[in-house]
């Protein structure tokens, strides 16, 4: 909720920089390996090294953990997460974030993006969240000059992706 406010008054510094996205990945596995546990989860980095950006490191450390969590929350246990990447020809880095979950429902989707819609989901043990963060990791992405797109099947499960600029 800081970030996002801080984001809106524009006291939020912006310092981009050329880095291996790999490895904010294996980091932020590292980070959320627990919780993944908890419910018998498995994280999957399928995003190769030397995979270079040039984004806001804070920005999408705070994106992937968002998503990531949010895959968690709603994967049921014994489910399975993937994170991928892949070079696009317009010199942006696509990175995506899939699992096999529970999916989002058409009435929740249409209220994704929407800051003056509340958003009701409980994660598959029960979890609470606020609904703020897509709305946050939104906003970082664009910051950074990249798309977000989710594709989403009720009890298929969901696929949250981004682009950020490649590094040359």
């Amino acid at each position: 909720l800081l970030e996002w406010s801080r984001a809106q008054t524009g006291s939020l510094s912006w310092k981009p920089e050329f880095y291996d996205i790999s490895n904010i990945v294996n980091e932020t596995i590292l980070l959320l390996k627990e919780n993944a546990n908890a419910k018998n989860i498995r994280l999957v980095s399928k995003v190769p090294f030397n995979t270079l950006i040039f984004a806001d490191i804070n920005m999408v450390k705070t994106v992937l953990r968002n998503f990531i969590q949010n895959s968690i929350k709603f994967t049921n246990k014994g489910g399975e997460i993937k994170i991928l990447s892949s070079d696009e020809d317009n010199g942006k880095t696509f990175v995506e974030v899939k699992d096999n979950g529970i999916g989002i429902s058409d009435d929740i989707y249409k209220k994704l993006f929407k800051i003056d819609q509340k958003i009701i989901s409980e994660g598959t043990e029960k979890e609470k969240g606020t609904g703020l963060g897509l709305i946050l990791c939104k906003e970082f992405v664009e910051r950074n000059g990249g798309k977000i797109n989710i594709r989403s099947k009720v009890n298929s499960g969901t696929e949250i992706s981004f682009t950020l600029p490649k590094s040359n």
